[in-house]
């Protein structure tokens, strides 16, 4: 068993034991589904990098550092470099932040400014309905643009989005 936070864990069985366990948890555990598991990991700040979603951020502005997913002391591994020059300069320009909107979020949604709409400056890594209703995703935007509060999702002009700091 691996406990992910105050609310989750995971439970690894063979199959033979499964159904026991399973009765065994429901008299102390709620299970749920997918949806729900995936805005739990939203609440939590936990980013989910997709195959929409892959090679666009280095772990840094995902928070893979401070949640222990980055190591900077392993041996070699791809893009190692990057990450170390990344970690030790601290150069990093766009930060992940709790973002909502009333209207359907997707993973590898660009988020754009008004102020800048040839280009985005931002990407909503994971996303789920929210259980006040709208949706609220983790999304990585460029520190220049957070202040305005004038972000849109997926088009310029798009629907609004607010974005909330993450704790650091």
């Amino acid at each position: 068993m691996i406990r992910l936070d105050s609310q989750r864990f995971e439970v690894l069985a063979s199959s033979e034991a499964a159904p026991e366990l399973w009765q065994a948890l429901l008299a102390v555990a709620r299970p749920v589904g997918t949806r729900v598991w995936q805005w739990l990991d939203v609440d939590a700040g936990l980013p989910l990098i997709t195959g929409g979603t892959r090679e666009e951020f280095v772990p840094q502005m995902a928070n893979f550092d401070q949640l222990g997913g980055v190591s900077f002391h392993k041996g070699c591994y791809p893009g190692q470099e990057i990450i170390a020059r990344t970690q030790y300069l601290g150069k990093v320009k766009r930060h992940l932040y709790r973002a909502h909107s009333s209207t359907p979020i997707a993973s590898g949604s660009k988020i754009y400014s008004p102020a800048n709409p040839e280009h985005p400056c931002g990407m909503v890594v994971n996303a789920a309905a929210a259980p006040t209703g709208g949706y609220d995703a983790l999304a990585i935007v460029q520190e220049s643009f957070v202040a305005a509060a004038d972000l849109e999702i997926a088009v310029p002009g798009g629907p609004h989005i607010d974005l909330q700091p993450l704790a650091r």
